[in-house]
């Protein structure tokens, strides 16, 4: 038997696939999206010669060591208040299905999710945009990375967001800070690094918080 908890329900709200689905099937279809919109995005870039925005040899250039290690700090210092806030969520493994929902989530957010994310947002989208100029592009890429995070139903039918105020802010941040490691460093694997840096950290606070039994 499916428990309806708040992160099944809000997992399968999201997707749009209902709150009938199982746990599993809503966060597989969530990852099913993002590894098909990244395969064709990737296919149409490849088929139009990239567009001349050479997104592939800024994506395979990878950061030094130094330079992974202070932005993957970074990106988990930014995300701190949602980890201290996910430890409470621990005690959602005593559900059977969570323990599969735990692991299909980090999947599409430490990995999936940070990759298909960091081409389209900086690696298209802020190229895109930096033919008009540079703040046009931090602006206008951390517009959409923002809203592609929010609660599509609720922003167009109730004008909110449903995001709290510190999740929206983080948001924000982390679409405004990858847009300047891409401006300034050129490194489309640097901005995935910090992405998924931050997405990481947040990922262990529940389990962290069941073994350390802080769950409330």
């Amino acid at each position: 038997m499916v428990v309806d908890t708040h992160w099944r329900v809000s997992i399968a709200t999201w997707t749009g696939i209902g709150p009938s689905v199982s746990t599993v099937g809503a966060l597989a279809g969530l990852l099913a999206i993002h590894v098909s919109w990244l395969v064709a995005l990737l296919a149409v870039l490849w088929y139009s010669g990239f567009a001349g925005l050479d997104i592939l040899s800024r994506w395979v250039r990878p950061p030094t060591w130094r330079e992974g290690a202070r932005w993957a700090l970074a990106g988990a210092l930014l995300w701190t208040p949602s980890f201290a806030k996910s430890l409470r969520l621990g005690s959602d493994f005593q559900y059977p299905d969570y323990l599969a929902f735990h692991g299909l989530h980090m999947l599409v957010a430490c990995l999936v999710a940070p990759i298909a994310e960091e081409v389209l947002y900086r690696g298209v989208t802020y190229s895109a945009l930096r033919s008009w100029n540079k703040t046009v592009a931090i602006v206008g890429s951390t517009a959409l990375f923002f809203v592609a995070h929010t609660s599509i139903g609720g922003l167009v039918l109730r004008g909110t967001a449903e995001l709290s105020y510190v999740h929206g802010l983080a948001i924000i941040l982390l679409g405004l800070i990858t847009a300047h490691i891409y401006e300034k460093t050129g490194k489309l694997s640097l901005c995935i690094v910090f992405h998924s840096a931050g997405n990481t950290f947040v990922m262990l606070a529940p389990p962290m918080g069941y073994l350390l039994d802080l769950h409330l």
